[in-house]
């Protein structure tokens, strides 16, 4: 097998991806057996093999994405200059009243956030498929997104612009319970569901399993596995579980509230709630700070809050929280303001 110098997680840390750790896709599929969900159909088994990687990102992926999107960006505005030079040489261009410099790039801005789709899940599909090639240039991989699918990607042969030969939507893998079967995470099986990171707390997120299965491994009959990994245990203390089970209580009646009338004005705002109303009311709409995020969104993101562990260091920028949980693309227009401005070193 041919690799590159730079190691696979090495080169997963450097774009973003800060969570690269290695597993046997046995352990996963053992779990999900014994919990019955292969046998209900809700789950299917990974491909068996020795080397697989469960890969997430923290909080530092997310500067890394925004410079990704300027660069996308960038390249959008090269086609919308060549579009308006065709158009006035066929002598069909529109006459537009003039707009200043600052004017004229937010409407850009806008129309580019609006046509891009999904373009949190495209970078991270676009990054980690180059990766997958740069490193198992002679094996046979897949990719299982956690927005659903896997991806076929079989080195250099794989072109990541041909997507729909190579890609499924029917197969869903449970990140959650890779973390937990390959001993990355704790989750709190029995009460919020929380995935806790013995470093990073509730802040990571799981974006894709990698599946490497090498040609001579795939004429060889399958040895037995590796015995599991110890299981993490709980890494906060009792008293922030129960207090994160009682606001996901609050996070589900609020839930079930939302569209029938409450009052959301009458409700006790958090502190949680209070910086995230100023980035909407301030940086992105003009409306009130609840007009993106409902009490009840704001409820759900306050259940990570309720563990300590990682929060100080690791917890999310309020715009990522923000486009994560609403995946509102004016905030992504606000960073890329930001990105634009700024000054170059």
């Amino acid at each position: 097998m041919t690799r590159k110098a730079n190691s696979f997680p090495s080169e997963c840390v450097s774009n973003g991806f800060e969570i690269c750790h290695p597993f046997h896709t046995s352990w996963y599929n053992a779990k999900i057996q014994q919990e019955g969900l292969v046998a209900s159909g809700q789950l299917q088994c990974l491909p068996i093999s020795s080397e697989a990687y469960l890969i997430g990102n923290t909080k530092s992926i997310w500067p890394i994405f925004c410079g990704w999107l300027v660069e996308q960006y960038h390249q959008y505005e090269i086609v919308q200059k060549q579009d308006t030079v065709d158009s006035m040489n066929e002598g069909t261009a529109m006459t537009e009243r003039k707009q200043d410099a600052n004017e004229a790039k937010i409407l850009s801005l806008d129309k580019f956030v609006q046509v891009m789709k999904d373009p949190f899940d495209t970078f991270c599909e676009q990054q980690l498929t180059r990766i997958v090639q740069n490193h198992f240039q002679h094996c046979s991989c897949e990719i299982f997104w956690a927005h659903g699918g896997k991806k076929s990607c079989c080195g250099e042969t794989c072109d990541t612009r041909d997507r729909s030969s190579k890609e499924t939507g029917d197969f869903l893998v449970c990140m959650q319970r890779v973390a937990q079967a390959s001993g990355l995470c704790w989750n709190d099986d029995e009460g919020t569901k929380l995935c806790v990171h013995p470093i990073f707390g509730t802040w990571i997120g799981q974006r894709a399993v990698v599946v490497v299965r090498k040609e001579e491994e795939k004429k060889k009959t399958p040895t037995k596995a590796p015995v599991p990994p110890i299981q993490i245990d709980c890494p906060v203390p009792p008293e922030e579980i129960k207090k994160a089970q009682r606001q996901m209580q609050v996070a589900i009646k609020l839930s079930a509230a939302d569209g029938s009338g409450v009052d959301y004005g009458s409700l006790r705002m958090s502190e949680t709630a209070k910086s995230l109303g100023k980035y909407l009311h301030h940086s992105v709409c003009h409306g009130s700070d609840w007009s993106l995020l409902s009490p009840s969104m704001v409820a759900w993101i306050e259940l990570r809050d309720c563990i300590s562990l990682g929060r100080d260091r690791y917890k999310y920028s309020d715009p990522q929280l923000l486009y994560h949980y609403t995946k509102d693309p004016m905030i992504l227009r606000q960073e890329l303001l930001r990105c634009l401005s700024a000054p170059k070193s």
